[in-house]
């Protein structure tokens, strides 16, 4: 296969459901999210990019959120729509999300942890 049908495929099974394949082969390399992470341990883990800033993406609308105050699901139709406790407390669960997620990332070796701070280059 060339790498635009690869890339193809990988676009067109994105959202597809698989299960977790493990090798016999004690050299193989697993390459998965930290979400899919949970619950598993390896020798050794990579945990690329951790320096790198994070862009989360803009919110789509409408969006569904919980109100900090009393926990009412609360419709914004635009960003407008969201008071500034209701910003800041969207911003703080979305932190504390990428917080368990490096958590779960950074516990799975039982051996070696390597962090790259950045894209591809460990001595820099």
């Amino acid at each position: 296969m060339i790498l635009a049908g690869f890339a193809e495929q990988l676009r067109n099974d994105f959202a597809s459901s698989r299960a977790v394949r493990f090798s016999a082969d004690d050299n193989a390399i697993q390459l998965i999210t930290s979400h899919k992470a949970k619950g598993s341990e390896w020798q050794a883990v990579i945990v690329p990019f951790l320096a790198r800033e994070l862009r989360l993406p803009s919110p789509r609308y409408p969006d569904f959120v919980k109100s900090p105050a009393d926990g009412e699901l609360i419709i914004a139709f635009a960003k407008q729509d969201k008071s500034k406790d209701l910003k800041d407390a969207t911003e703080r669960a979305q932190q504390q999300e990428l917080e368990r997620l490096l958590y779960v990332a950074t516990t799975r070796a039982r051996h070696t942890l390597v962090i790259v701070p950045r894209s591809g280059n460990l001595f820099q």
